[in-house]
């Protein structure tokens, strides 16, 4: 998925007490409790959720898509 906000999401992140490491090519991988959130600086991001239960994937879905639409109120 693209998030248009990558910077104000990967803040979010961090500031929710997510490890993050950056890598090579403006990819950084935030983690927490089995959940591994890549993130790109072309927006991109991609979710692996290995917690108990899948329980982090909708909410950083939600995220994405509210980020995304911050800017489209009617």
């Amino acid at each position: 998925m693209k998030c248009q906000k990558i910077d104000v999401f990967r803040k979010n992140l961090d500031d929710l007490g997510w490890e993050s490491e950056e890598k090579p090519s403006g990819q950084i991988k935030h983690s927490l409790d089995g959940c591994v959130c890549n993130t790109y600086d072309t927006g991109t991001v991609v979710i692996q959720d290995n917690s108990k239960g899948a329980k982090y994937k909708e909410a950083l879905e939600n995220i994405v898509h509210g980020l995304n639409n911050i800017n489209k109120v009617a």
